[in-house]
């Protein structure tokens, strides 16, 4: 077994780093929920020792001191941790090669174990190393959010494959051996009692001065909700992908501020807002010394952008270019302190859709094998998550979207996320003078469906036209179950709608409405507002 002397045993409480002990909160709310884990694989390909890697994995995970804390409820109510390593966890060593899919019931066993028991117990973490085939295996850890963050993912596993592969070459591992967490610690409560943590506080006021409600695909505001997340996965081909990339060069920016963008233009196109705050994940830390340690920093930055139809890509792009560039400056103020501090005007949650982009592999290989890492699951989802996953070999790309249950029913983040991807696809052929307006979010059945109907109004003989109330209730007669509105996760069939907009008709008429008199209609995008212009029709 492998031992070392390097690390704290001493049982010495210390405090928690802002990002932990906004972790800590959430996890009381619900002691048991499994929302906080987080989870990956990566792919390891070729002439792999498991042996090897197992004697690796087990000195990496002592030295990373953040996997082996324990926390302590002090008399005030606070809380404090400790680190107290141990080497008494398993590593799970499963076989699926003999599976019809193997890698379907590799991640099968992953999704069990990140929806288990929750909470806090020790261990913080599972390790298991699964076996496709003699050339392909997979090593999957799942760790709670309390102890790392994405950052340190990437510096757990180079810490790991480091130890392999001096291990493999017959050397010592001395050398690269990971920090004390401590060092987080002390940089996080120097920053917090610093000159810096005030200034960041007063760029961040101003940026969110006058902002709105956060503006949200569901159409109501984010919730903490420790469910964990539907995802819908879908993937972008490498030639695609390519063409994604010289887009993003064309408009100066990375795939990240496409994505950024991407996203603005989307919600704003779905919901008809101009003054749009998004998050962005951010380390929370900054310096070589502070990003070699791993543990739980990360942050999220509010981004807000004004767009409107007329808004040109050049204009937009430049526009992400300057606000992601501010935030990335005062990443270090935490948004849960802008949320305490700025919800005192009731406007409630700072963002809707969170935009997180992976765009870098972890740069390790075990010996001559290759290493792709796959994302599983980060936490739990507010609102929305768009997150792209740029680290594949073969130059494709993932688009996950992770959505809060409680906002979100699958069908309709299976929609969103379609949507998403044709707008990407619109990116990839627009210049810096097209508009926002311009972009088209339809789905290929969306569009053939209008064509069809257009054709067939074309084929109409002259002196048919129709009223749009005759033509709507020839449809509602003919398909009365069928969906007419969606708005966030109402939806209203057009019986539904027809029986709505008839009985306000009604109350329309006897105010004496009718042919030629003007109605006032002043109601936020909704159901209700459907509801209203269709019964103002009825009523002329």
């Amino acid at each position: 077994m492998y031992r070392n002397d390097r690390i704290q045993q001493d049982g010495q409480q210390r405090a928690l780093t802002a990002g932990q002990l906004s972790v800590w909160y959430g996890q009381q709310l619900e002691p048991e929920s499994a929302a906080y884990q987080t989870g990956e694989y990566l792919e390891i390909t070729g002439a792999f020792d498991p042996e090897l890697f197992a004697r690796a994995l087990r000195r990496a995970v002592a030295e990373s001191e953040c996997m082996h804390l324990v926390f302590d409820r002090e008399t005030d109510g606070g809380v404090t941790q400790r680190v107290e390593v141990t080497e008494d966890w398993p590593l799970h060593f499963v076989d699926v090669s003999g599976e019809t899919d193997p890698r379907a019931a590799a991640v099968r066993w992953m999704r069990e174990d990140l929806a288990g028991p929750g909470g806090l117990a020790r261990p913080l973490f599972t390790e298991a190393l699964f076996r496709e085939s003699d050339d392909r295996h997979l090593w999957y850890h799942r760790i709670h959010h309390i102890a790392v963050d994405g950052l340190s993912g990437a510096v757990i596993a180079k810490r790991v494959a480091g130890v392999y592969n001096a291990l493999l070459a017959g050397g010592s591992a001395e050398e690269g051996a990971l920090a004390h967490h401590e060092v987080l610690v002390a940089a996080d409560a120097a920053y917090r009692a610093g000159e810096d943590h005030r200034a960041d506080a007063e760029y961040w006021h101003g940026v969110l001065a006058g902002r709105p409600e956060a503006v949200t695909l569901s159409g109501r505001r984010p919730l903490r909700d420790l469910q964990p997340p539907l995802r819908h996965l879908e993937g972008i081909g490498a030639r695609e992908v390519t063409a994604l990339k010289g887009a993003a060069r064309g408009f100066r920016t990375s795939l990240s501020g496409l994505v950024i963008a991407a996203t603005a233009v989307y919600l704003h196109r779905m919901t008809g807002a101009g003054d749009l705050v998004l998050g962005m994940p951010a380390p929370g830390r900054t310096g070589a010394a502070a990003k070699a340690v791993p543990g739980m920093t990360s942050n999220i930055l509010p981004i807000r952008l004004r767009v409107d139809s007329d808004t040109s890509l050049g204009d937009l792009f430049r526009q992400v270019a300057d606000t992601v560039r501010g935030a990335v400056r005062h990443q270090r103020h935490r948004y849960e302190d802008l949320a305490r501090d700025l919800r005192t005007a009731g406007t409630g949650a700072l963002f809707g859709p969170v935009v997180n982009v992976v765009s870098y592999d972890y740069g390790v290989r075990f010996g001559d094998c290759p290493v792709v890492p796959r994302g599983l699951a980060t936490g739990p989802v507010d609102d929305l998550s768009v997150n792209v996953y740029d680290r594949a070999h073969d130059g494709s790309v993932e688009v996950a979207f992770d959505a809060n249950p409680a906002r979100y029913a699958p069908e309709a983040t299976t929609a969103h996320a379609r949507r998403f991807l044709a707008l990407l696809n619109w990116f990839a052929g627009a210049s810096r003078e097209d508009r926002i307006g311009d972009a088209d979010l339809r789905l290929p059945e969306e569009r053939a469906a209008l064509t069809a109907e257009l054709d067939a109004v074309a084929r109409r003989p002259r002196g048919s036209t129709r009223t749009l109330v005759e033509l709507f209730e020839e449809r509602a007669a003919a398909s009365p179950e069928a969906v007419a509105v969606v708005f966030g996760e109402e939806h209203l069939t057009y019986a539904q709608l027809d029986a709505r907009a008839n009985r306000l008709a009604r109350a329309l008429a006897t105010r004496g409405v009718g042919p030629e008199d003007r109605v006032g209609v002043a109601l936020p995008r909704s159901t209700e507002l459907v509801t209203a212009l269709l019964a103002t029709l009825k009523a002329g």
